[in-house]
């Protein structure tokens, strides 16, 4: 639920907060016999929408602190922890419903009418979301000639 949360706000603390807002409720709610991961996906991306929608601020930039960094799995290379900083940045540039389906659909490998049905939208307009966000993302992390 964090996790999911993490990808698609881009601020720790944020995703902490819906983490545990959302489990509180979920878990007065529901017997959790009942609780499936597409309804607590559904929940989360639900909650992060609410929030972002109620939020006066724009969602800040993640910034990856030592420990995050350190609890990865495999050696990384200065090289890669960039490239995931600007991916990141990138993410977190998107307007929210945008990086919503970007979450949804590429990192969590659900199909468009799945995520059309969370989002509440036809599956035509996530279509066009999607194509729309990945482009942004494309511009963004493309370096250009200057940069090279």
């Amino acid at each position: 639920m964090y996790r999911l949360a993490l990808a698609m706000t881009g601020n720790s603390h944020v995703a902490e907060d819906i983490s545990h807002d959302l489990l509180l409720k979920l878990w007065s709610a529901q017997p959790a016999t009942e609780l499936t991961w597409p309804y607590i996906r559904a929940a989360v991306a639900n909650a992060v929408y609410d929030q972002h929608r109620r939020s006066t601020d724009r969602l800040r930039i993640l910034r990856t602190n030592a420990d995050e960094l350190g609890s990865a799995s495999d050696p990384t290379t200065d090289r890669d922890i960039e490239a995931s900083i600007d991916v990141q940045r990138a993410l977190a540039r998107l307007p929210g419903t945008h990086r919503l389906v970007i979450v949804l659909h590429y990192l969590e490998d659900l199909p468009f009418h799945e995520v059309a049905a969370i989002l509440q939208r036809p599956p035509g307009t996530i279509r066009r979301i999607g194509r729309e966000a990945v482009g942004q993302l494309t511009r963004d992390l493309t370096p250009t000639e200057r940069e090279n």
